[in-house]
């Protein structure tokens, strides 16, 4: 779950900021720091879906979510050959359980693709294996990709003229509906999902990995 922090700093006026989406976790952390700075007050905790939280909520919510899974964050790519029409796609899922920070990987090499979009969707569509088999449906998660015509037209902010790709897209949107979820997507530039990328060009080898690992802690992804 991400969210943003709302606060108004008083000095000579009253200035408010917001934050950058931070996951629920992090923004305790900050809200504990800032509630220290006498200038700071009326901190508000505003999620994805517009909801408004006090801090002693968002407290209130973490402690009940500690206990199952969340921070659920899946990063897709795919490497695609012209020439041959064979695909390498990669997919990563993160996500948090009590202390406990999860990491699933996996590479695949698909062929008789028709172009690299078609790859994308692709790779986006199969990244939901990884959601199906640790079972953490109903719950929220974000996906990132580097396919900006895909993630736009998973937000419905760029229409989709190409049947094929809007079979693609249909198919995804109802996978992610039989699996419960409430998805948001997120466009990131190529070096912010380097993970998945290098999974994909693994997958154009023919090299095929399925990895999974449990740490303690929150960190991010590489």
């Amino acid at each position: 779950m991400n969210v943003k922090i709302q606060f108004t700093y008083l000095s000579k006026e009253k200035v408010v900021f917001e934050s950058e989406w931070l996951p629920l976790e992090k923004a305790n952390r900050v809200i504990r720091d800032l509630s220290d700075t006498s200038k700071i007050n009326e901190i508000q905790v505003i999620d994805e879906k517009g909801m408004v939280w006090t801090p002693k909520e968002a407290r209130k919510l973490l402690e009940v979510r500690a206990s199952e899974p969340h921070n659920i964050r899946l990063y897709f790519d795919a490497s695609f050959d012209q020439a041959t029409g064979d695909t390498g796609v990669g997919y990563v899922l993160y996500y948090n359980i009590g202390e406990s920070q999860i990491r699933l990987r996996r590479s695949r090499k698909l062929s008789n693709i028709e172009h690299s979009s078609e790859a994308e969707y692709i790779a986006l569509y199969h990244v939901f294996d990884l959601i199906e088999e640790e079972e953490l449906t109903g719950f929220d998660c974000t996906i990132y990709g580097d396919a900006k015509g895909v993630i736009m037209q998973m937000i419905g902010e760029w229409p989709c003229f190409d049947e094929n790709l809007n079979r693609w897209l249909d198919r995804t949107e109802e996978r992610v509906k039989k699996l419960k979820l409430q998805p948001s997507y997120r466009y990131i530039e190529r070096k912010q999902n380097i993970e998945a990328h290098r999974l994909s060009k693994k997958g154009m080898e023919g090299i095929e990995q399925d990895s999974k690992l449990e740490r303690n802690g929150e960190e991010d992804h590489e």
